[in-house]
């Protein structure tokens, strides 16, 4: 996490200092988790951590989507689209 961060940053500080920071925000995202997830069956809880992580990573992708369109200049990004939507589904099998 540290390195990608001193390459944009340009600061061995900052990147470590930052790398810290996110690093101690982890137990603190579990409390929340661990304050709203419903109490009882294990499966409800991963159902919506699941569910959530989904919704967060199909929004995401939508952009990164979005992005590639605007800089294709060759109108080939549909095609990458779907042959990175095939490998997800060969490895996933």
């Amino acid at each position: 996490m540290a390195f990608p961060l001193y390459i944009a940053l340009d600061s061995r500080l900052k990147a470590i200092g930052f790398a810290t920071a996110v690093s101690l925000l982890q137990p603190l995202g579990a409390l929340i988790a661990y304050a709203f997830l419903p109490p009882g069956d294990p499966s409800t809880g991963y159902g919506v951590v699941f569910a959530m992580t989904a919704g967060i990573m199909t929004a995401i992708s939508a952009q990164l989507y979005e992005t590639a369109v605007k800089q294709d200049t060759q109108n080939q990004a549909i095609v990458w689209f779907f042959v990175g939507m095939g490998l997800m589904g060969i490895t996933s099998s």
